[in-house]
């Protein structure tokens, strides 16, 4: 949860009533701004990647996790008990109905209600030209749930667009949108859109698109590729081994979680520190696996350098150590030595 949100909306009494009594609340980590950060060069402003507020998803829920309503960004208190009370009234709206088809209609229809705009008819054809009318309401295949995501988003800018293209122009008017996305109030058109096509969607086939869409971030998921990443860190501490963490920007092809020979796909250029890395646990990430190591294995925050490949050093007890930002060879050996000690 967004610091911001945490020190105003859920101090609100009436959010911590709402949170206590009528929901069952679960928080979940899905982007890696709140664990990995980057160094900014001088004089730079903060990049806009990290410390946003568009990275928090608010899912009301059916107890069988299927999606009522949903709401995006930073919501002030009141905004965010409207949601939730209208994700109450399209919960008792749907126990009045006894057929599962005629409560998807019904959450359809309260959405697509809210869902006006110039754009409307354009995202409905869009959405026709992919739906499977074959199955049943609730059998929406990942692909159109996808399609779904990505028009709706698409029409939210364009919305944007015409609203504000009196008052502003060109790269100014581009940036104006990407700014006001973060704000929950203006992105209600957007999750109107999607659950008036896709009502009452399982939670687990929206999160992931809806989250990478919104956010522009990758999704930590739980893959088998997390878990192997979290197994060995838990043995190289089991073994008081020093551990070296190689970040790479670049994508690559993970290899498995096992043998150094097998594991790292970075070769360090200077021989002393070839020499010295026999000693160490190794593993070369994404910062995308790294924020979600750092989540698993309770580990504080980092700040990469602003090179693509960054080195982090924890020493024999799991202490973090220091990161080093170049392949220095005398630098990075001196670091190498400190996580020895």
């Amino acid at each position: 949860m967004g610091r911001l949100l945490e020190a105003t909306t859920f101090r609100d009494p009436r959010i911590i009533e709402l949170s206590q009594r009528r929901f069952e609340v679960v928080c979940r980590q899905r982007g890696e701004s709140e664990k990995v950060k980057r160094q900014m060069p001088r004089r730079a402003s903060p990049s806009p990647e990290y410390g946003r507020s568009d990275n928090v998803m608010f899912y009301f829920c059916t107890p069988e996790a299927r999606v009522l309503h949903l709401a995006i960004g930073f919501l002030p208190a009141d905004d965010l008990l409207n949601a939730a009370a209208l994700a109450e009234r399209l919960m008792r709206e749907t126990q009045l109905e006894r057929e599962a088809d005629r409560q998807v209609l019904a959450v359809s229809n309260w959405h697509l209600t809210c869902a006006h705009g110039k754009h409307l008819l354009d995202f409905q054809r869009s959405c026709a030209g992919k739906r499977d009318v074959s199955g049943s309401t609730k059998a929406w295949s990942p692909q159109y749930v996808n399609h779904v995501v990505a028009t709706a988003s698409q029409v939210h800018k364009r919305e944007l667009a015409v609203r504000f293209a009196n008052q502003l122009q060109g790269a100014m008017l581009e940036q104006a949108i990407a700014r006001l996305g973060h704000h929950g109030e203006v992105r209600t058109s957007f999750a109107h859109l999607v659950l008036s096509e896709i009502p009452l969607v399982a939670l687990d086939k929206l999160d992931r698109i809806c989250f990478e869409t919104v956010t522009g971030q990758p999704c930590l998921s739980i893959t088998a590729r997390r878990k192997a990443l979290y197994g060995w860190y838990v043995r190289s501490r089991l073994q008081h081994r020093p551990i070296m963490i190689v970040v790479d920007d670049q994508p690559f092809a993970a290899p498995p979680v096992n043998e150094l020979a097998e594991l790292l796909i970075w070769q360090p250029k200077s021989n002393a520190v070839c020499d010295r890395l026999t000693s160490f646990a190794s593993v070369q990430v994404t910062p995308g696996e790294l924020a979600a190591l750092l989540q698993d294995a309770s580990i504080s925050r980092v700040t990469l350098s602003r090179n693509s490949r960054n080195w982090l050093l924890f020493d024999r007890h799991g202490e973090y150590v220091t990161v080093v930002g170049n392949e220095n060879g005398p630098h990075l050996l001196k670091a190498m030595d400190l996580a020895c000690e």
